[in-house]
């Protein structure tokens, strides 16, 4: 008979939830990755039309425009602080994320060196059968040679 781990399917499960914590990690890295991206994106526009602004100044712009510019300003300052927000909570999720998955790695190594002892102890015990296996044919021949 070989060697069978009890908490063998516990040990599967903190593996299985390792790695479904690793993917929800991943998902918010990416998450937070194509946020950060927006708000590059949403800074480089207002950038821009800051200067164009600028520019049209110069040139001569009308009153009507500067409103409709200045409130496409205030409308790029309120979405750059709302993407700022949800990449504050995204980051905040993945540092949870993060705990959860160390907990998780604690948890399977220590089933792993239950498993190592007790696959320690299975050697030995297999070891002791085996020298009182020998014991038994060495007294067995001794008798018979008798």
């Amino acid at each position: 008979m070989g060697f069978r781990f009890k908490l063998q399917r516990i040990l599967d499960l903190k593996l299985k939830q390792e790695d479904e914590k690793k993917n929800q990690i991943a998902t918010l890295m990416q998450a937070i990755k194509t946020k950060e991206d927006e708000l590059e994106a949403l800074k480089s526009e207002k950038k821009h039309k800051e200067f164009s602004l600028n520019d049209s100044r110069k040139k001569g712009i009308s009153i009507l425009e500067i409103r409709n510019i200045n409130q496409y300003l205030l409308f790029l300052d309120k979405k750059i602080n709302t993407v700022k927000f949800e990449i504050s909570s995204l980051e905040s999720n993945l540092e949870q994320k993060r705990l959860e998955y160390l907990e998780l790695q604690k948890e399977r190594k220590t089933f792993e060196k239950l498993k190592e002892k007790d696959y320690e102890k299975y050697l030995y015990s297999e070891k002791k059968e085996e020298e009182k296996m020998i014991d038994q044919i060495v007294t067995f021949n001794k008798n018979n040679t008798k």
